[in-house]
């Protein structure tokens, strides 16, 4: 800091007490203008209360289902937990309660409470200065209690307070696009959750009427073996089956559960809250084979954001290469003399200059440039990838669907055929059930894999180059 000028006004009437008396009415009133903050403990019952409530507190979530259904862009299935959960009103939900989605919309909270108290001025400074002259003139000394105080205001001229303002605000951009990319994150990841889960279902369904099946065989087959017309061994094989398959309908009622509870912890609700999930119809064309990233995509969005911050953080660390001026002033008292003082300063840009602050507000902007540069090649590449995921699936079921089936179900009419013929020996006739049996569960499993695999492939190319369909709960609540 550089004094560039001191001056120093003397014979004022006496103020012994002035100082002093100054600079403890500015700290009273300095003291009295601090902010105090409550505590606010936390309760862990209270929040497993909260937790548990949740779905009896959905007043919010409704109407902000409403207002969905007013706009043309957004769903218009209307809420209602009635019949049960479908996909769109889990996601309202989860968009609502997700624990991800709410810490995102809390950062906006404060990214626009820093953009509100940016730029202010730097609070004055006030210095207390206590000291003792001694004179001596060879006979006693002379002794003078010195008191003095200062007051440093610092000038804003150096711009660095609208360039703090341009940057918080942009950062309040960026943490607004980060909270709509949380929650569009959230909804993909629920509706891949939702979608495994609709498929475990149709596992369960599907063993669960294939036991069925095979327990009415496995008792005509113990029927027969008793009464002699067929080998007991053989007879035997349709009870191991129906016991090994049994084990394996309690794995996927199992997996069943767990998807259940993977939907309801990404919805933020209890595990144990009572409500029927309502599987998401599907068709085999959902989306588009041509449609590139669009311009929207979320993430891309929020990249272009921050890099917008870092230009504005540039800017603000070269604004900080220049000076702001410090106004000091001061006043003196020695006795029966006081004395005014004003000093004026301001830093030299010669070693220094912020060098430093300036090279590494370049090199992040750079980085941001290479970081989006690779997101988007990245999302180009999955997309890609997704399509061509998407397209061999849908072509994988057509053809298991209208080629094999149609296959399966003619070898099942020809083997009923012969039944009917009498031509088949009862040995042959249990080989030709577990055969068709077998080879129809196969089927059956595959084709719900790869309904499965086409419904979460079409579900990434759908998030790629169609727009988020819903509205950020946080605008929402800014405009109700």
């Amino acid at each position: 800091m550089l004094d560039v000028a001191c001056l120093e006004f003397q014979g004022f009437p006496e103020m012994k007490n002035g100082p002093l008396a100054a600079v403890l009415m500015l700290i009273t009133l300095a003291l009295c203008s601090c902010q105090h903050v409550p505590p606010h403990p936390i309760h862990q019952p209270e929040l497993r209360m909260e937790i548990e409530n949740r779905l009896n507190r959905l007043d919010d979530v409704r109407a902000y289902a409403a207002s969905l259904s007013e706009s043309s862009s957004a769903q218009t299935d209307s809420f209602n937990l009635d019949d049960g959960l479908t996909l769109h009103e889990a996601t309202l939900i989860a968009l609502w309660y997700n624990g991800d989605a709410r810490l995102a919309r809390e950062e906006v909270v404060h990214a626009r409470i820093r953009a509100e108290l940016a730029g202010l001025l730097s609070d004055p400074q006030l210095g207390l200065t206590v000291g003792e002259r001694q004179v001596d003139e060879g006979g006693p000394i002379d002794k003078a209690l010195i008191l003095g105080s200062r007051l440093s205001i610092t000038i804003p001229v150096s711009g660095r307070r609208g360039s703090t303002r341009a940057l918080r605000a942009s950062e309040y951009q960026t943490a607004l696009l980060a909270a709509e990319e949380t929650e569009w994150r959230v909804a993909m990841e629920l509706r891949q959750a939702y979608l495994e889960w609709a498929a475990a279902v149709d596992r369960v369904a599907l063993l669960q009427d294939y036991l069925a099946e095979l327990s009415t065989i496995a008792k005509l087959t113990r029927g027969l073996a008793n009464a002699g017309e067929l080998d007991i061994v053989e007879a035997r094989f349709f009870e191991i089956e129906h016991s090994r398959l049994t084990a394996s309908l309690m794995h996927e009622q199992e997996l069943l559960t767990i998807r259940r509870l993977e939907c309801l912890q990404i919805m933020g609700m209890h595990p144990d809250v009572d409500i029927q999930l309502i599987p998401e119809p599907w068709t085999v064309d959902t989306a588009s084979d041509s449609e590139d990233v669009h311009e929207a995509h979320p993430v891309l969005v929020r990249l272009e954001s921050e890099y917008a911050a870092a230009e504005d953080a540039l800017r603000l660390e070269i604004r900080k290469q220049f000076p702001d001026i410090t106004l000091s002033p001061g006043i003196m008292d020695e006795e029966d003399e006081t004395s005014l003082q004003l000093g004026l300063g301001f830093p030299l840009p010669v070693w220094n200059a912020n060098r430093l602050g300036i090279a590494e507000a370049v090199a992040h902007r750079h980085d941001i440039h290479i970081l989006m540069e690779n997101e988007m090649q990245r999302l180009i590449s999955d997309l890609a990838v997704h399509r061509l995921q998407m397209q061999s699936a849908r072509e994988r079921w057509r053809h298991l669907n209208e080629e094999t089936m149609v296959l399966l179900e003619q070898q099942a009419d020809q083997a009923k055929s012969l039944l009917d013929s009498g031509e088949l020996d009862m040995t042959h006739i249990n080989e030709l059930l577990n055969g068709l049996l077998n080879q129809s569960l196969a089927l059956k499993r595959e084709l719900i894999d790869v309904r499965l695999h086409h419904q979460l492939t079409a579900s990434a190319v759908l998030a790629a180059t169609e727009p988020h369909g819903y509205e950020s709960v946080l605008e929402w609540e800014n405009t109700k």
